[in-house]
């Protein structure tokens, strides 16, 4: 929001339409942002807010989730408690980002005003895109309807969905007071190209399984949530792109092992009630008791602790972390299954410091873990 001070109000239309976002899905705010959360939070940093705004489609930029968090962190702590979000987005009703204002609203309904931005904004677009930046938005509207003030403006540009970089949905605010349709991501959802995963093995497919239980156990969120949270980015996406999504969220599965879990479940209900029930069976723990017997975990953290700069801190490619558990006298034929227990990026490296709090011993005293941003685990160093 370019120059823009977000008011009492503004915060009124942002978390109406997040409301919005989330009712479309049948998600609750506390369930979308869980594995954003720190086990056991109940309030969350700036740094996790801009996280969820940069993984999940919830119609709002960056700018405006970092406006709307330091107008809720009155104090300036820098951490925002979960329920004060919560009844924000449950105090803000969706009809505020769906009821034009009474000094628009026959422009739109008498000189087409809705089709004319979007005529023009597509005029304008060299490459065919849904989106504007809002410099665009706003300059066909001042040009369209001449008569509005400062605050106007600014209240219809925080009427309109955007991307996380705050380019406009302009196509979908124009629709949303005249024929509204189904909720889509601004600017729609690419599609992942398919990929060959191999044949892996049952055993496999268990192992990460429950290894995507326990993170969601540990983050408190119930793998019923997860078509959900999906669910956020639209309804009929295939298997390839349901995939890609999943391996995007902090569930620490790569996008080989997210597409075949779907492929062995068949949909990501399938995969959420299959990720339910080995939780229930206590898969997890067998896993990590072998996982004891069979990797000497305190030698591995020596191993990549002098091979690697700041390896607690660190993801390494697979290749990279199976000689490293080779060194730390791994036997060969369970290389392979202990990498099944690695969480992973959406490109498959490994999270280094997760497989270490849970299979590298004790921490030694005074080290502490660096928790890393988005950009951070984006870059996937």
């Amino acid at each position: 929001m370019t120059g823009v001070s977000l008011s009492p109000q503004g915060c009124v239309l942002l978390f109406g339409r997040i409301r919005r976002r989330l009712e479309a899905a049948g998600l609750g705010l506390s369930d979308a942002l869980a594995l954003f959360l720190a086990p056991g939070e109940k309030d969350l940093s700036a740094e996790q807010w801009l996280d969820a705004a940069s993984s999940l489609p919830l119609g709002t930029s960056r700018a405006e989730m970092q406006q709307l968090f330091s107008k809720v962190d009155a104090e300036c702590t820098g951490r925002v408690a979960l329920a004060l979000l919560e009844e924000g987005v449950s105090r803000a009703s969706t009809a505020v980002c769906c009821t034009l204002p009474p000094w628009i609203a026959a422009a739109f309904t008498q000189r087409d005003v809705g089709g004319r931005i979007v005529r023009e904004l597509q005029r304008r677009s060299a490459d065919g895109m849904r989106l504007a930046p809002e410099s665009a938005f706003r300059r066909v509207i001042m040009e369209t309807e001449r008569y509005l003030t400062s605050d106007q403006l600014n209240s219809l540009v925080l009427m309109a969905d955007k991307n996380s970089s705050g380019l406009i949905d302009y196509e979908e605010f124009a629709s949303r007071f005249i024929s509204p349709g189904p909720l889509r991501v601004p600017g729609g959802v690419t599609a992942a190209p398919a990929i060959d995963v191999g044949n892996p093995s049952p055993e496999e497919i268990q192992a990460v399984g429950a290894r995507v239980a326990t993170v969601l156990e540990a983050h408190r969120m119930p793998a019923e949530s997860l078509p959900a949270l999906l669910a956020l980015w639209g309804g009929d996406l295939d298997l390839q792109t349901e995939a890609g999504l999943l391996a995007s969220l902090p569930l620490g599965m790569s996008r080989l092992e997210a597409e075949a879990q779907l492929q062995a479940t068949g949909s990501v209900s399938a995969f959420a009630a299959r990720v339910s029930e080995l939780r229930s069976l206590g898969v997890w723990k067998s896993h990590c008791e072998w996982a004891a017997a069979n990797i000497p975990g305190l030698a591995l953290r020596s191993v990549l602790q002098s091979q690697v700069i700041e390896a607690e801190s660190r993801t390494l490619e697979p290749a990279d972390f199976m000689q490293a558990l080779a060194a730390a006298g791994v036997a060969q034929a369970n290389l392979q299954p202990a990498m099944w227990l690695t969480q992973k990026t959406g490109q498959g490296d490994v999270r280094v410091a997760e497989f270490l709090a849970s299979f590298g011993g004790n921490t030694p005293a005074g080290i502490k873990q660096k928790k890393r941003g988005m950009l951070w685990r984006m870059m996937g160093r």
